[in-house]
């Protein structure tokens, strides 16, 4: 999406639809075909070359309650409000509840309300690792997707857009992810010519991540000082 400038806005799991697999000789799937569906709310982007990577939106937070993001709650936004919605699915498609009927991860996010808070926090942060949290010691993570589900819970930050996976972090990770775990797939056009693309971004180190929190929730806890003196 992002290749061809464009932000969906209402990325879920009931807008992404399997319209055919192709299965190994022991019956197992080894490709997907998913469409994506409802482009209601979707806007084209400017180029990168015009000068301004982000637009003003006429529309603050549309979408689907849980899969907002925070930083939909000024004029100006980008692909990383996306990125927050693909998390949310990407770890609700981890869990033991079908998500296409019982949305217990959307519905405990959207609780939250963090499009409605003025700015991404260290709090904000920590509310959201509390609610993944809850589900791995309610044991509603499938087993087989454990270790996917950590590293989208950890990987990087989810409130802070600056920190959040970028699109070609997250493709970088799942790829490198995918291989660590001998999940063999068979690539196809598309996915070859982005494994040719020079990433420009820079991956983000976990070290990196960790100390920009930390600045963060140091800066936080001096201004709460300076209120109370």
């Amino acid at each position: 999406l992002k290749e061809a400038r464009v932000l969906w806005r209402d990325l879920k799991a009931k807008n992404l639809l399997v319209s055919d697999v192709e299965r190994g000789r022991a019956g197992e799937v080894t490709k997907l075909f998913v469409k994506f569906t409802d482009w209601g709310t979707a806007v084209k982007m400017p180029r990168v070359d015009e000068g301004e990577s982000r637009r003003r939106m006429t529309l603050h937070g549309p979408g689907t309650a849980g899969y907002i993001a925070p930083d939909t709650r000024g004029p100006m936004y980008d692909y990383q409000a996306d990125m927050w919605a693909y998390l949310v699915w990407a770890a609700s498609m981890c869990l033991t509840v079908p998500c296409m009927v019982d949305c217990q991860l959307e519905e405990a996010v959207a609780l939250l309300k963090l499009e409605k808070k003025a700015n991404a926090t260290a709090g904000h942060e920590a509310k959201v690792e509390a609610v993944l949290g809850l589900f791995e010691a309610e044991r509603k993570v499938e087993p087989e997707c454990e270790a996917l589900f950590e590293l989208i819970k950890t990987a990087a930050p989810w409130v802070d857009s600056t920190l959040r996976w970028t699109p070609e972090e997250a493709f970088e990770e799942l790829t490198q992810f995918r291989a660590d775990h001998a999940l063999a797939t068979k690539p196809g056009t598309k996915e070859r010519a982005r494994n040719k693309t020079v990433i420009e971004t820079k991956h983000k180190s976990r070290e990196e991540v960790a100390e920009k929190k930390n600045t963060r929730v140091e800066e936080e806890e001096e201004e709460e000082e300076e209120e109370e003196e």
